[in-house]
Order: structure tokens, then C-alpha cells, then sequence
């Protein structure tokens, strides 16, 4: 995203890049508003239950988030899906 933002700067920025910048920082930003608002759920002093969770949906939501941290700390992230991985 950084990237696309930085293009942004210059006069004239391509408007397929100034979209996609957009779309990115909207989307990113519901996610983040969907985990803040699941960590306020487990903050709150109500009664736990235990629900199903599929872990790839779990990892589908955060690593978007952490995009920008695993690209400042150089970190490369591969994901398999369940297609391939049972290949």
C-alpha cells in the first residue's frame, strides 16, 4: 500500500492507482474495525461460550492487517490452501 501512496503524491497520479489505494485503505479499515470490535468482546465481562472457529478465516482477516509490519521487518509470508495443501 505504501507504494500505491507514495505514487499518489506526485502530480497527476495514475486514477487506477489512486482507486486501488482507496479499496485497500476501506478495506483494510472494516477489518480493523472487526477485530477491534472482537477484542472488545473479549474484553467485556460477559459469560464465555465457545463457538466454532475456522482458523483460516481467523488468518485471512489479520494478515492484511500485518501486511505493512511483515514488509517493514522483511518478513515473507507464504499461505498454502487447503486445495493445494491436499494435493
Amino acid at each position: 500500500m505504501r507504494k500505491h501512496a507514495n505514487r499518489l503524491v506526485r502530480a497527476n497520479p495514475p486514477l487506477h492507482l489512486v482507486g486501488e489505494a482507496l479499496d485497500t485503505i476501506v478495506k483494510d479499515g472494516h477489518r480493523a474495525g472487526e477485530v477491534t470490535q472482537r477484542i472488545r468482546k473479549l474484553a467485556t465481562k460477559t459469560e464465555s461460550r465457545r463457538v466454532a472457529l475456522d482458523l483460516n478465516d481467523v488468518i485471512r482477516d489479520v494478515v492484511p492487517l500485518l501486511r505493512l509490519e511483515l514488509q517493514r521487518q522483511e518478513v515473507l509470508l507464504s499461505l498454502i490452501s487447503r486445495q493445494a495443501w491436499r494435493r
